[in-house]
């Protein structure tokens, strides 16, 4: 199963125009416009960010205080005597803070990435490896490579030919930074904010950073392993990673405003150079259709380029080794402060488009001719402005209503879309649940919790009064359910009636009207039925199995209507339509975590049967998306890889959790669901993406269908779906002076309006390979290569796909330094610049990512042996892989790494936010730490790892037993009645501890510790996983896994991986 598809879709071109950045987002109310109309849908509708969640699974009892009483206030070794150490085993990190063993390190004296960049032009020499601290997991230096050290200089020097904006002109702290400028949105006072959605993290003040001149020659600085490139660990950048991963500040420079280029050309130390590439950007980037103060571009978090200069032509594109596309996320929520997406209805005049590329009008649209015409800046082409439409130009050839229309101003907008865009009515939010009420379901308690997030879950079902749901059940056999309207019923007889198919290889619906029912009307007849499921199955003895005819049945119900059906289960597929192979069904290889990571895992990761892709394609063609939320309760394997391309090829959700118990995923499982019925949703929609006349997209990666060969079916997509695309150039240069893509989504909203969700982006176009390195943006660059990796290995074995992303990076770096053949003048000192590793700054932690990728489950063998994966597992890594957001992607390559205890009052930490029942708090963030042992897992701490799929707490074997006290002592009267008197804190306990939201106004170590948790658990997809690891438990394995800057058996550390990188760049410039 492939998840890359490449088409081609329409040549274009564009004008030159001005591309500004996004700095007046936040900064600005929108334009006022009698044909805008703001959303309110969903306004009186409960909000789950808001609404407590039940913390208890069904089926746990008990007296709070007699557990309370009974509770041991501590971890294993306790034992009641609160005088104990905080554990019974003595376990130390050899060498890693245990003086006696001369491992001592200081805590909190990491180098700070505004430190590192305060000198661009600077050449790091690495220190001998004999004085990086080594953690004793690795293993000796002997059966490694060593690495040349001796010539190893690291330098983020641009070459000559680099137009990179001067770095005098990048505001201090005195002025207004661009990137603090730009994102202005995230300081809890930006104008026109209100309380924040759960996650978002108001930005702080930039802290102060000096660049010198571009032109000032680099100095030498005599560093150590501290000060290699690695993100920011200040308060205020480990914030900032957390919630919107890495972006390059030379990429939102290529993105700037022309007034912000304008005001710096008076800088007195603007070089040539510079101030050509500044005055060219002022004369040819200028927004067409308004001016420029008003302009707001399309924002990150939407869509964002891996490059901020693209190629002008096929040969230099084939020559740049890394990927050159787009991270698009279309129905993003917008970050605190931001405004929402502005809604516009043409009326009588319709939807402006070019009549022959068919692109939507936009801020880079010409109007000539007085105003009665309109020129595309994708194809050229002149097409007739409708006279609804009309409005005279003024003397700057704009039209005079240009600054009050988001058409014409705003990089994102909605159109409502007219009845030409149907092909029949907007079909109502439609759910239907089908539930797996077999033996095995039963058992590991997954039915009393799908029963329970349905029933907490009603009254956040998008579509108000239009809402329609229904229930199927399935064991062996599938369970139809007739719901009864009140309205229809008033003698209160409301009991639903049940038909049962027993061929599960023919099935056919049993009941022709009364399965999908209005909520409104039969939501009592749905809670009776809630009420009852349980007690109907719970002596049953059914191992079930019928999961094809189960979803077979949800797609006969919804054929002629559309909408999502949930599939939650616990069983395989072994009977009837879609059941597995005999082969599979015997397991052998296909339950073994030995093939995990080795080249027999990809044909495992491949579906049993392609029943379920071909239900799937006929699923997306009747606009049904299938989420499944699969709960294995125990090691057995459940052969997702078979059921994925429900979800894949349907827009659809997955979540697996693995080795269910319900005192630990329940609030997972409900959190989840919660959130897929409440986000923001598009039913029934395709997407394309336009780009300039000369390019194309060459591949889409994500969940989707294609049903053309540039048309993305989307039957249901949402806020946190995120698709990638690459680019390439047909055998034409392109003509103009910037490219520009649009994304267009066309949707039905959940009110019933049909919509078309509009974002256009557009960038300088260079014929300089210096520009591509210097303007890239780092954070969209990881997250391409990372989906293209995780499509490789289906395709490919894994020692070719290591070598193909490893190559990729050094003949990056062979070709940027290629290119800086003058800068020896700029270095008195160098004699030869292929002695020296030279960083683009933009990509100059890119080095680091590629080493995370290398290191991560997805190519390790290793490090999946320490996860403990099975092939469910990695088949989940894919699919989630799948919608990475550019956060995600940071974390996973290097995870965020910051202590809960103990901490230091710090006046400079970072505010984050998070909502509560009530209302929002916010937490200070303290520094965060580099991803190695010898820094991170000291015995005395407590930390969390944040890798954006699941996050740890690390317990350290001497911590204090006062911090366990306290944490125990102010969550055991929420959570004691679920686990009642053990005698002993497990890890499961302390886990569940952690996601009891404090009070407001808490003064304790651990009420502040369970504050950042929640703040960064809220920055995170709601199925996130939170897991509590102990010093010494077998588990600690992952934990070091996790560590991309050590030595393990098979990777080598990071300043053994430059080195090697190095090597080969040197040996490939001797060559050339």
């Amino acid at each position: 199963m492939s998840n890359r598809q490449s088409q081609s879709s329409s040549s274009n071109q564009v004008p030159s125009t001005n591309v500004p950045t996004f700095g007046r987002y936040a900064s600005q109310d929108p334009p006022n416009s009698r044909n805008v109309q703001v959303s309110t849908e969903n306004q009186q509708r409960p909000d789950p960010r808001w609404s407590p969640v039940n913390l208890f699974p069904p089926g746990f009892s008990g007296s709070t205080e007699r557990s309370r009483r009974n509770i041991v206030q501590g971890p294993p070794g306790f034992h009641n005597s609160t005088t104990a150490r905080a554990f019974d085993s003595e376990t130390h990190f050899p060498g890693v803070g245990d003086p006696s063993l001369g491992g001592k390190v200081a805590s909190g004296s990491n180098q700070s990435l505004s430190g590192y960049r305060a000198d661009t032009n600077a050449r790091f020499t690495s220190p001998n490896l004999s004085s990086e601290p080594i953690s004793t997991y690795s293993i000796p230096s002997s059966q490694v490579d060593p690495p040349d050290l001796s010539r190893l200089r690291l330098s983020t020097a641009q070459p000559s030919g680099a137009q990179l904006p001067p770095r005098d002109t990048v505001p201090t702290a005195k002025t207004e930074s661009l990137v603090s400028e730009s994102q202005s949105h995230y300081t809890s006072q930006a104008k026109g904010s209100t309380l924040p959605r759960p996650g978002l993290i108001p930005r702080p003040a930039m802290p102060q950073t000096n660049y010198p001149a571009a032109s000032q020659p680099g100095v030498a600085l005599a560093t150590d392993t501290q000060q290699l490139p690695r993100p920011d660990m200040s308060s205020f950048g480990i914030a900032l990673r957390i919630r919107e991963g890495d972006i390059s500040e030379n990429y939102l420079a290529s993105l700037k405003y022309a007034t912000n280029i304008r005001n710096q050309t008076g800088s007195q130390n603007v070089t040539a150079s510079a101030e050509s590439t500044v005055n060219a950007a002022v004369n040819n980037f200028l927004p067409a259709a308004c001016s420029e103060e008003v302009f707001k571009p399309v924002h990150p978090c939407f869509m964002r380029m891996s490059v901020g200069m693209f190629p002008n032509a096929p040969t230099l594109r084939s020559k740049f080794p890394l990927p050159v596309g787009a991270v698009v996320q279309p129905l993003a929520e917008p970050p605190a402060g931001e405004q929402s997406v502005p809604v516009v209805n043409f009326g009588k005049a319709g939807i402006i488009r070019c009549r022959r590329c068919r692109a939507y009008i936009n801020y880079l649209s010409m109007f000539v001719d007085s105003g009665r015409k309109f020129r595309c800046n994708f194809c050229g082409f002149l097409s007739d402005v409708p006279s609804d439409y009309y409005c005279p130009l003024d003397n700057a050839g704009r039209r005079l209503d240009a600054n009050e229309r988001p058409e014409l101003t705003c990089g994102s907008v909605d159109f409502v879309a007219p009845s030409e865009y149907m092909v029949r009515p907007p079909m109502p939010p439609t759910y239907l649940f089908v539930i797996d009420v077999s033996s095995s379901s039963i058992s590991c308690g997954a039915l009393s919790c799908f029963i329970s997030s349905i029933r907490q879950s009603l009254d956040f079902l998008l579509g108000d009064d239009r809402t329609r749901i229904g229930v199927i059940t399935f064991d062996s056999t599938v369970h139809f359910y007739g719901l009864k309207s009140s309205s229809e019923n008033p003698n209160g007889k409301l009991d639903p009636f049940m038909a049962v198919v027993s061929d599960v290889d023919d099935v056919f619906l049993p009941i022709p009207h009364g399965c999908l029912v209005k909520l409104q009307d039969c939501r009592e007849s749905l809670e009776i039925l809630l009420d009852r499921l349980e007690n109907m199955f719970s002596m049953s003895k059914d191992s079930g199995g019928a999961v094809g005819a189960a979803v077979s049945a949800g797609f006969l119900l919804l054929q002629t209507c559309g909408g999502r059906l949930v599939l939650m289960t616990s069983s395989r597929p072994t009977l009837g339509v879609g059941a597995l192979s005999k082969s599979a069904l015997e397991g052998g290889e296909r339950c073994s975590p030995n093939i995990v990571g080795t080249d027999k895992e990809r044909q495992y990761l491949e579906p049993d049967n392609t029943f379920y892709k071909k239900t799937a394609v006929n699923m997306s063609r009747a606009q049904i998306s299938c989420d499944i939320l699969l709960c294995s309760g125990t090691n057995a394997y459940s052969d997702l890889a078979t059921i994925t391309p429900l979800a894949k090829y349907t827009g659809g959700e997955i979540l697996y959790l693995t080795r269910f118990e319900p005192s630990k995923d329940y609030i997972v499982l409900i959190r989840s669901l919660r959130r897929m019925v409440s986000r923001e949703t598009a039913w029934e929609g395709v997407m394309r993406i336009r780009c300039t006349r000369s390019v194309k997209c060459h591949g889409f990666l994500g969940r989707f269908f294609m049903r053309s060969t540039d048309l993305l079916t989307l039957p249901n997509t949402d806020a946190d779906k995120t698709y990638g695309v690459e680019f390439v150039l047909e055998d034409n240069d392109i003509r103009t002076e910037a490219f520009a893509a649009q994304c267009a989504v066309l949707y039905t909203a959940s009110g019933g309006e049909r919509r078309v969700r509009i974002h256009t982006i557009a960038i300088p176009v260079t014929k300089n390979m210096a520009d591509l390195f210097c303007y890239a943006d780092i954070g969209s660059m990881t997250n391409l290569t990372l989906r293209i990796c995780a499509d490789a290995v289906l395709n490919k074995n894994f020692e070719t796909v290591r070598k193909d992303v490893t190559d990729s990076l050094v003949q990056a770096l062979v070709k940027y330094q290629q290119g800086g053949s003058q800068m020896q003048s700029q270095y008195s000192t160098v004699s030869n610049l292929n002695s020296q590793l030279v960083l683009p700054e933009p990509l100059r932690l890119f080095p680091l990512y590629i080493q995370g990728v290398l290191k991560s489950p997805l190519l390790s063998r290793e490090a999946g042996v320490a996860a403990s994966m099975l092939l469910d597992d990695k088949s989940f890594l894919h699919s989630l892989i799948d919608i990475f957001s550019v956060t995600l992607s940071s974390a996973y390559v290097y995870p965020n790494i910051v202590p809960l205890f103990p901490l230091d009052e710090e006046s400079n930490a970072s505010q984050i936010g998070f909502f509560v029942s009530g209302g929002p708090l916010s937490v200070q963030l303290p520094e965060g730490l580099r991803a190695s042992a010898a820094h991170v897992l000291h015995s005395h701490r407590v930390v969390l790892i944040d890798e954006g799929i699941l996050l740890w707490i690390w317990f350290g074997s001497s911590v204090k037993p006062s911090f366990v006290q306290e944490l125990v002592a102010e969550t055991s009267e929420e959570i004691a009645p679920i686990f009642g008197n053990t005698g002993s804190i497990s890890p499961q306990y302390l886990a569940r501890a952690f996601l009891c939201i404090p009070k407001p106004g808490y003064t304790s170590s651990a009420s502040r510790a369970r504050a950042i948790v929640q703040s960064i658990l809220a920055c995170r997809l709601p199925w996130t996983p939170l897991r509590v690891v102990f010093q010494g438990d077998p588990l600690e394995a992952r934990i070091l896994s996790l560590m991309v800057e050590d030595r393990t058996v098979s990777q080598p550390s990071y300043i053994e991986f430059l080195s090697s990188v190095q090597r080969q760049v040197q040996a490939r410039l001797t060559n050339s």
